[in-house]
């Protein structure tokens, strides 16, 4: 088949296409476009685009949660018998939470209050007792005093008559001898009878008898037995009131020992009603009556009412250009942010490390970073908006500000490698 050559040259309408100048309107059109392009580059050049990071996190108090802790050992049922508030409550500090089951403390309660009730009265009849036993040791004392002074003076009665019994009889021996002399002398002479002789010298024996028996010493045995019995009186008296002192230590002991039990359980009966150390919120402590909660754990979580900030988890690659104290914008799943607005807020703490994320849906590795809010509250004219702990969100950290054109040449650069 043979071969034919035709030559661009030769065709008269491609000649007359190349020698034919271009329309007005496709003039007007390019210059159009290239001053729009010069326009876009420009306001790009001179408009400038703020930088943020995103993620998502939830409203969390600033403090640490304050704990309140069940009773670690209590004779208390750790069951809840009354529940005053529940999650999400705001509560003033002191106030009660919860109230736990204090049947049995109160039973021990009053059974300690009977208990000290009973010996305040005993120790009352033993002060009684006290004063009686003084009455009577007075009385018994005075008796046997007297008693004594009786015997003495019976003694120094019996003494004197003996003293005077004993001259008299001095008396009657020197005139018995006198006469049993002369009536010796007599005798000599056959003055008197023989019989004479001998009855005055019986009268005699008589008479030194008596005396004899006057000079005995009186008995003051008697004396004796009876300042015994004074003495007995006091004695009987100290061991009955060491007796009823013993009583009274033993049953001031008793009280003491009550009172001391008393004091534990009427503290762990306040211990028994959980109260809120400060005033915040509740953000822990879902309870039912009825539910037993374990001792010595948290019962319920407080959170401080004073200030908020927003918890993100911001992924390891957004973490390296956050910096202490850049601001942040907070929208909030819960008001729409066109109607409402956003909060402002500052950032003010960057975990120093990381979390590992294992579930399927979210891996990887993320930093906690929270923003301090400026105030609990989105406001946009009329529109008001309250804060809640717990709240779910997105945060915008603004890192920095470039010109749009600045951020389009890094995003081209970045996307395209000349190397």
């Amino acid at each position: 088949m043979p071969r034919h050559i035709v030559s661009l040259q030769n065709c008269s309408e491609f000649r007359q296409t190349l020698e034919a100048r271009p329309p007005v309107l496709l003039h007007a059109t390019a210059a159009l476009a290239m001053a729009a392009i010069g326009v876009a580059l420009v306001w790009a050049a001179l408009t400038p685009a703020t930088l943020v990071v995103r993620s998502t996190g939830r409203v969390r108090p600033v403090a640490q949660t304050a704990p309140v802790f069940a009773p670690a050992t209590t004779k208390a049922d750790l069951r809840i018998a009354r529940v005053l508030h529940r999650e999400g409550d705001r509560v003033a500090r002191g106030a009660p939470l919860a109230v736990l089951d204090t049947q049995r403390l109160e039973n021990d309660v009053a059974r300690l209050t009977r208990t000290i009730a009973t010996t305040d009265a005993e120790l009352v009849k033993l002060d009684e007792l006290a004063e009686r036993l003084t009455t009577q040791f007075a009385a018994a004392e005075a008796k046997a005093q007297a008693e004594l002074e009786q015997a003495t003076r019976e003694i120094e009665r019996t003494k004197t008559l003996r003293e005077s019994e004993a001259r008299r009889m001095e008396a009657e021996l020197t005139a018995a001898r006198d006469r049993h002399e002369r009536n010796l002398k007599l005798a000599a002479t056959n003055a008197v009878t023989a019989a004479t002789v001998v009855e005055g010298e019986s009268k005699l024996r008589e008479s030194e008898e008596k005396l004899a028996t006057a000079r005995l010493p009186v008995d003051e045995s008697k004396r004796a037995v009876f300042e015994r019995a004074l003495a007995l009186v006091g004695e009987d008296h100290q061991v009955k009131l060491a007796e009823l002192d013993a009583r009274r230590v033993a049953k001031r002991g008793e009280r003491a020992t009550a009172e001391k039990d008393l004091a534990n359980l009427t503290l762990e009966l306040e211990q028994a009603t959980l109260r809120a150390p400060i005033d915040g919120v509740v953000t822990k402590g879902r309870y039912r009556v009825g539910d037993r909660i374990e001792p010595g754990k948290a019962a319920f979580e407080l959170a401080a009412d004073d200030a908020y900030c927003f918890e993100a988890a911001v992924v390891s690659e957004d973490v390296g250009r956050l910096r202490q104290q850049m601001k942040a914008r907070v929208k909030f799943d819960a008001f729409d942010f066109q109607r409402y607005g956003t909060l402002a807020g500052e950032v003010s703490f960057i975990s120093p490390d990381s979390t590992l994320l294992t579930e399927p849906a979210g891996r990887g590795t993320v930093y906690v970073v929270r923003v301090r809010l400026t105030g609990r509250e989105l406001r946009r004219g009329e529109l008001r908006g309250a804060i809640k702990l717990g709240m779910a969100g997105t945060v915008e950290i603004v890192t920095d500000r470039q010109s749009v054109l600045m951020v389009l040449v890094r995003r081209i650069r970045s996307s395209i490698s000349l190397g």
